[in-house]
């Protein structure tokens, strides 16, 4: 962008009526006034600074995109293991009323069978065992 051009031996680079030497980076530039030339630095150095803070945000944004993917990776991770453990809870639950229910049965029958032991005490003779 900024290439220097060597000024042709016929027409040297003209002088501002500023006391400073007049520096454009090409030919075309070095026609117009200082001042044009300054204002064109002063852009050419706007829009370099503007490409790198362009080139910051991008990097910033694909951080960040890096960031979301694996936050949304890792949320699906830890839905996907309490689903998991969920599932194995209802199981556990089934299991745990099952086993209630069978400890209740076996508590009545255990209940009858003293029952039946205490009545045949008293009465001294042991129940039939065919009714």
């Amino acid at each position: 962008l900024t290439t220097r051009l060597a000024h042709p031996p016929h027409a040297p680079p003209r002088q501002s009526s500023h006391s400073t030497p007049h520096t454009c980076p090409n030919l075309a530039t070095s026609l117009l006034s200082p001042c044009v030339c300054a204002q064109a630095q002063a852009l050419a150095t706007k829009l370099a600074e503007a490409a790198r803070e362009s080139g910051i945000l991008k990097r910033a944004v694909q951080i960040q995109s890096a960031k979301i993917e694996r936050a949304s990776a890792d949320r699906d991770a830890a839905l996907a293991h309490a689903q998991q453990l969920s599932e194995q809870l209802a199981g556990a639950s089934d299991v745990a009323r099952q086993l209630q229910a069978a400890n209740y049965a076996l508590s009545l029958q255990l209940q009858q069978a003293t029952a039946s032991a205490q009545f045949a005490g008293l009465c001294g003779r042991r129940p039939p065992d065919v009714f």
